[in-house]
């Protein structure tokens, strides 16, 4: 079979895997917390508490325009694992033993804990994957800027990921 066929089919068994996970797990204490003394009272920018993933809570809240439902309220994760696989999948495609590669990117027990749960980890994981693969891989003007903005952009998703932002501009720069 095809090695880019196979990928393709790790492609979908882990969207689908993510998906069934965020479905049939029971909401944990830190997604019902941050649901509900930020999203649900309308508090989103609350920054006074280490626990409110400030870009998480606020696309928690626009999801759940259409429902309280667990499902809307991980679904920010799950678009944002998408995301990662498909770059994990497209890198993979670039290399002569993608399957291989595709496996060693996206088959890490903490992403999938990461992209099925309501929580700033998933998307954060997905942003930096994201915004190293744009400046190594791609040859797009102001590729730094880029990386950089979307980095800054997950600090927001975890605070500590300040520490990234910093290593990539030393290692960049220097």
């Amino acid at each position: 079979m095809n090695k880019i066929k196979i990928t393709n089919i790790l492609f979908s068994l882990s969207i689908i895997a993510i998906f069934l996970k965020a479905i049939i797990s029971a909401i944990t204490y830190d997604e019902a917390r941050s649901f509900l003394n930020y999203v649900y009272v309308n508090n989103v920018f609350n920054i006074g508490v280490g626990t409110n993933h400030l870009l998480n809570t606020v696309l928690t809240y626009l999801t759940t325009f259409f429902s309280y439902d667990v499902f809307f309220i991980r679904l920010p994760n799950l678009i944002f694992g998408i995301i990662y696989l498909l770059v994990a999948l497209k890198i993979a495609n670039l290399t002569p033993f993608s399957a291989e590669s595709f496996v060693l990117l996206s088959f890490s027990p903490l992403l999938f804990e990461f992209f099925s749960l309501s929580r700033g980890y998933g998307i954060s994981a997905s942003l930096n994957f994201l915004a190293i693969t744009i400046y190594y891989f791609t040859n797009i003007n102001k590729k730094f800027y880029l990386s950089n903005l979307i980095l800054v952009i997950s600090c927001y998703s975890i605070y500590t990921n300040t520490i990234l932002l910093f290593v990539f501009n030393f290692i960049v720069l220097f």
